[in-house]
C-alpha cells in the first residue's frame, strides 16, 4: 500500500480538497490547513479588522467541520473555503462611526436619566415646603384662636361670687311664640375694687340677651345713684317652641360712664325649659361677668344612666351642635373626653372616636364605669369637647361638669335626676362652658 507522506497529504489537501477519506484522519486534520483556504483581501485594515476576520474564518470552519462529523455515510466532502472577508478603511471607519453612535446614545440616556431625577427631587423639595408651610400657616391660625379664647375666658366665674339677685317676671305666649320677660329690679349689687366709684357719678343699665343666637337683644333705661336699681320695663323675644330648650336669657348689667366705655358687672342666666318652663315671679343670682356668653362655645347632648344592681355608670355622648369654629377653614375636628374623679383621684378616662371638619358630630357613644353605689355621691364628672389638631396640643372647645360640683343648673338638675330615677336614662342639652382645668390636675 502506497503510503503519503504527510507533506503531500497537506499539499493534497491544501489545493484540492478532502475527497473522502477515514473518520481517524479526519480527527487528525489540522485546523490551520482550513484557515489556509480562506482568502483574505485587507486594505488599509487595521488590528481590530483582523480580529474580526479571525473570527469569522474560525465560526466557517467550525461549521464545515461540524458538518463534516455529522455525515451518516462515512464519507465527508469538506468543501474549501472561497468566502472573502474585506476589510477596508471605509468598513473600518464605519464600525468606528457606529460604535461613536453608541456612545453618544447612552451619554444621551445618562443625562437623560440624571435630569429625571434632578427634576423629580425638586419637585419633592416643593411639595414638601409647601407642606410645611401649610401646617405653620395652621398652627398660627390655631395660636391666635387660643390666645383670643384665653383673653376672653380669664375672667369666667371664679368661685361663683354672687353680686347681686335679679327679679324678673316671665311669661310666655304658645299661640303667638312670644316669650315676655319683665325685669323688676336687681338688688344688693356687689361691685369689686376696682369698679368701686362715687355713688355720685354711679349708673347702671341692662342689656337683655337670648341666646346663643344673640341676635335679639334689648336695654333698659339708665338707673343713677343707687346699687338696687328698679328698672320696671317689659321687653318681647319671638320664639318657637321647639326652640325653647335651646335658648337662654342672659341677664347682663352694666356700669354706665359718660366719657369712658360701659363696663360689664355680672350676668344671669335665666334657663328655659319647654315641659318645665318656669312662668311668672322669679329670681336669679347674678355672678361675675363671663365674656364666653359673648361667644358661644356650642351645646352637647348628654344622657346619664346608673344601675346599683351592676354598679354600673352608663354616660351616652350622643351628640353635639353648633361648636365654635376652631380650624382656619372655619371647622373643627372635635372629640369627647370623659374623666371621672373620686375623693380628689382620677379613676377613668375615656374618649370618643375623631369628627373630621364638622361643627354638628353626632357620636352616640355608650360609656359604663364600675361604681360602687357608696361612691355616686363622690362622683365628679368632667365632660370635654377638645378640637384634634395635627400639630402641637389639642384645644379645648368647651367642657361641662356634673356630679360633686357641677357648673350649671341644668348639669345639677341632670344628675339629681338621675339618681332620683335609678336605671331611668336622662337626657339633657347642656351649653358648653369653658374652663380653665379641661383635665383634672
Amino acid at each position: 500500500m502506497k503510503k503519503h507522506s504527510p507533506h503531500k497529504r497537506g499539499g493534497r489537501y491544501k489545493h484540492h480538497g478532502i475527497n473522502s477519506h477515514p473518520n481517524n484522519e479526519r480527527e487528525d486534520f489540522p485546523r490551520q490547513a482550513i484557515r489556509d483556504e480562506a482568502i483574505i483581501t485587507r486594505d488599509g485594515s487595521n488590528n481590530q479588522g483582523n480580529n474580526q476576520v479571525s473570527n469569522q474564518i474560525d465560526n466557517q470552519v467550525d461549521n464545515q467541520i461540524n458538518d463534516a462529523q455529522a455525515s451518516s455515510n462515512g464519507t465527508t466532502t469538506l468543501e474549501p473555503l472561497t468566502s472573502t472577508v474585506t476589510i477596508t478603511g471605509n468598513a473600518s471607519q464605519t464600525n468606528l462611526t457606529s460604535g461613536g453612535s453608541k456612545s453618544d446614545e447612552g451619554f444621551l440616556a445618562t443625562n437623560g436619566g440624571i435630569a429625571i431625577v434632578v427634576i423629580l427631587v425638586i419637585s419633592a423639595a416643593l411639595l414638601v415646603t409647601i407642606i410645611v408651610f401649610y401646617f405653620i400657616f395652621r398652627w398660627y391660625k390655631k395660636r391666635q384662636l387660643r390666645e383670643n379664647l384665653k383673653e376672653n375666658y380669664l375672667t369666667r366665674m371664679k368661685g361663683k361670687k354672687k353680686l347681686g339677685t335679679v327679679e324678673y317676671i316671665l311669661q310666655y305666649n304658645y299661640l303667638e311664640a312670644r316669650l315676655t320677660i319683665e325685669i323688676l329690679r336687681v338688688k344688693d349689687i356687689t361691685l369689686s375694687a376696682n369698679q368701686e366709684t362715687d355713688m355720685k357719678e354711679f349708673a347702671t343699665y341692662m342689656r337683655i340677651y337670648l341666646v346663643p343666637d344673640m341676635d335679639q337683644v334689648h336695654e333698659t333705661k339708665i338707673v343713677t345713684k343707687t346699687l338696687d336699681p328698679n328698672f320696671g320695663q317689659t321687653f318681647i323675644f319671638k320664639l318657637l317652641v321647639d326652640d325653647i330648650d335651646r335658648c337662654r336669657i342672659l341677664l347682663r348689667l352694666y356700669q354706665h360712664h359718660k366719657f369712658l366705655r360701659d363696663m360689664p358687672i355680672g350676668d344671669g342666666i335665666v334657663e328655659l325649659l319647654k315641659d318645665e318652663l318656669r312662668l311668672g315671679f322669679a329670681t336669679v343670682p347674678m355672678y361675675a361677668y363671663n365674656p364666653a356668653l359673648d361667644d358661644p362655645l356650642g351645646e352637647i347632648c348628654l344622657s346619664l344612666r346608673y344601675n346599683p344592681v351592676t354598679s354600673k355608670l352608663s354616660v351616652t355622648i350622643i351628640e353635639c351642635k353648633n361648636l365654635k369654629p376652631m380650624d382656619w377653614n372655619g371647622k373643627a375636628d372635635p372629640y369627647v373626653k370623659i374623666s371621672i374623679k373620686i375623693r380628689e383621684k382620677v379613676v377613668y378616662k375615656e374618649k370618643t372616636t375623631i369628627q373630621k371638619n364638622t361643627l354638628n358630630p353626632y357620636f352616640n357613644t355608650i360609656f359604663s364605669f364600675k361604681i360602687a353605689p357608696t361612691k355616686i355621691p363622690l362622683v365628679d364628672l368632667l365632660i370635654v369637647v377638645k378640637d384634634y389638631d395635627l400639630l402641637g396640643a389639642n384645644e379645648e372647645i368647651g367642657s361641662v361638669r356634673l356630679g360633686i360640683e357641677p357648673d350649671s343648673e341644668g348639669a345639677e338638675r341632670q344628675w339629681n335626676n338621675m339618681i332620683e330615677n335609678l336605671k331611668r336614662p336622662q337626657t339633657e342639652w347642656h351649653h358648653l362652658m369653658p374652663s380653665e382645668r379641661a383635665t383634672f390636675q
